[in-house]
């Protein structure tokens, strides 16, 4: 339709009437206007698609995200525990299950 309206706008525009190119005009801006809303509307579906993709992809890596925290807490507990052990036996430090033990492998040696 448009390529019709404009081969009538190359051959006819000088010698056609007022009115007729008030219909033209028309003509074009009804073609103008269809090819704008389905632009739009192919235009919209696409963000929206866009959206949802980047909404799905934002709450998988927070998922992920919480994962690592929740591992990493976990982590920093393990040392915080590592730690406290630590200083317990630089201290000498040791339980009476610990001493026990350490007595039983310990040979005194005969005299």
């Amino acid at each position: 339709a448009c390529g019709t309206l404009r081969s009538w706008v190359i051959n006819n525009w000088a010698t056609s009437s007022e009115s007729d190119h008030v219909t033209c005009g028309l003509a074009c801006h009804k073609i103008v206007e269809q090819k704008l809303t389905a632009a739009q509307q192919i235009y919209g579906q696409q963000l929206d698609s866009l959206n949802t993709s980047f909404l799905q992809k934002l709450d998988a890596l927070q998922s992920e995200k919480d994962g690592v925290m929740n591992e990493n807490r976990v982590l920093l507990d393990m040392v915080k525990a590592l730690r406290l052990e630590n200083e317990r036996l630089k201290n000498g430090v040791f339980t009476a299950a610990e001493t026990t033990a350490a007595d039983e492998k310990t040979e005194i040696p005969d005299p």
